[in-house]
């Protein structure tokens, strides 16, 4: 672990000058030991995937920057599942599924990491396609007391597995650190988008009638 904290650089400028404590780029079991060995050595961490939030570095926290070393993107053509790691941004995520004529709801910015998923992920195509979260069906990561683990929902037999994996959907960035996620996509159609200057009257009867749109 090298103290590299004056080259941390993320999209949150609320985050840019954040006087961390360093920079974790590896995460395994052996971080987790010394903590376990000296119950009076506590450190908190901050978790940063795509680095859009300001909770991505805090002063004098350590944080966990995914990016540089958990960014692995790999698709498989029979069964349309997608593995990235923690530190695939959003924008790489659709730029590599465009190749296969496949998409992801993401939101409305390309520069978020899976924390973007892993806290719900509201999507213009969430109507169609639900919560981001909802196409999670594999995880791979570390829980606050360094026990690595490796979930997948079509694999799970014991009812243990089962709670673990609602509670990873419900709270992963509360009591784990995801390095590897893997995801149902989409085929690809084309969008279209209408643009125009409305007041704000015209704007709440536009939510009203959208809210009877067909999932469409």
């Amino acid at each position: 672990m090298i103290d590299k904290s004056n080259l941390f650089k993320v999209p949150n400028s609320n985050s840019n000058d954040a006087k961390i404590k360093k920079v974790v780029y590896e995460i395994d079991k052996s971080f987790f030991e010394k903590f376990k060995k000296d119950s009076t050595n506590k450190e908190y961490l901050c978790i940063c995937s795509g680095g859009t939030t300001s909770g991505c570095a805090k002063d004098n926290y350590i944080t966990v920057d995914l990016r540089k070393n958990y960014n692995q993107i790999k698709f498989d053509k029979k069964t349309g599942i997608i593995n990235i790691g923690g530190g695939v941004l959003m924008d790489d995520l659709l730029k590599n599924l465009d190749e296969f004529n496949r998409t992801f709801p993401i939101g409305l910015s390309t520069l978020p990491g899976i924390g973007y998923i892993l806290t719900g992920g509201i999507s213009p195509l969430s109507r169609r396609y639900g919560l981001a979260i909802d196409s999670v069906i594999s995880v791979k990561g570390f829980f606050g007391n360094g026990e690595y683990f490796s979930l997948n929902e079509e694999k799970i037999i014991e009812e243990k597995e089962l709670k673990i994996m609602e509670g990873i959907k419900g709270a992963a960035p509360f009591f784990t650190i995801i390095t590897e996620i893997g995801l149902k996509t989409f085929k690809s159609y084309p969008i279209k988008i209408f643009e125009g200057f409305i007041n704000k009257n015209e704007l709440e009867e536009l939510i009203i009638k959208s809210e009877e749109f067909p999932q469409t």
